[in-house]
């Protein structure tokens, strides 16, 4: 028989192992600053965003014309000084569909557009396609300036700005929920509804305390509803320009026009 000390040590070990089993997630107000601060201090990341046009009063979506969009996926891995890019668009426009590839290298911008699964593409873009081809298209420089949209760092500026506070969520007791998303261990956190234009669920990998998923980014203002993917953080390398024989330099198409 034990001794009443080796019991009574036993006994401690074990409700040692039970406490850290059962051990609390740590709360939003815990763990929120250095989630956000690693946002911030981000030097390259891989982003997915998917977004769907939100519903009219007769359960359709908004989007009512050839050029509005229904429904579309923004991935783009790249730096987030905007010295690299790469990635894809496709969106779903009345009938049709686009589906392109996008690269940026310092100043160049390079795009592709690839044949839409279901054979069908916008008016005018079938004919666009004939001219080009399957090379990609580097796009003249006041084009480039302009596509803010097709830039990593306008859209992590975009989030840093809509981004609560370190202190934002002091004493709102928003606890955790470990659940498995895509093959990890995340904490899922319902945000408060002051917060819900930055999100309305939010996921942080367990393991690296890293933001890994917002749910209904901007629902509020936004007319569509959106979902955003975090990860490589501080991972993604540049790609390599295409061959000379692989570009359409629309620049030249553009003096060609004008001539």
């Amino acid at each position: 028989m034990k001794s009443p000390k080796i019991a009574a040590a036993a006994l401690l070990a074990t409700g040692g192992l039970l406490l850290s089993a059962c051990a609390t997630q740590p709360t939003l107000e815990e763990s929120w600053p250095e989630v956000r601060q690693k946002v911030v201090d981000a030097q390259s990341l891989h982003l997915k965003m998917d977004g769907t046009a939100k519903e009219d009063a007769s359960g359709s979506a908004s989007a009512s014309s050839s050029s509005d969009i229904q429904s579309g996926t923004i991935d783009l891995a790249g730096a987030t000084d905007d010295s690299h890019l790469k990635g894809t668009v496709a969106a779903k426009m009345g009938d049709g569909e686009v589906n392109m590839d996008i690269l940026r290298l310092g100043q160049d911008l390079y795009m592709r557009i690839n044949k839409a699964e279901d054979g069908q593409a916008p008016e005018g873009m079938d004919a666009f396609q004939q001219i080009v081809g399957d090379r990609w298209m580097l796009m003249p420089a006041d084009q480039a300036s302009d596509m803010g949209e097709l830039s990593l760092g306008t859209v992590m500026d975009d989030l840093e700005e809509d981004m609560p506070a370190a202190d934002a969520f002091n004493g709102k007791d928003v606890k955790a929920e470990e659940v498995d998303l895509d093959g990890r261990k995340v904490l899922k956190y319902a945000l408060p509804e002051e917060h819900k234009d930055f999100g309305r669920t939010m996921y942080v990998d367990k393991e690296t305390k890293e933001l890994y998923r917002l749910e209904d980014v901007n629902s509020v203002e936004s007319e569509a509803d959106a979902t955003a993917t975090f990860t490589e953080w501080n991972a993604v390398q540049a790609p390599e320009r295409p061959a000379e024989n692989e570009v359409f330099d629309m620049q030249k198409l553009s003096e060609g026009l004008a001539g």
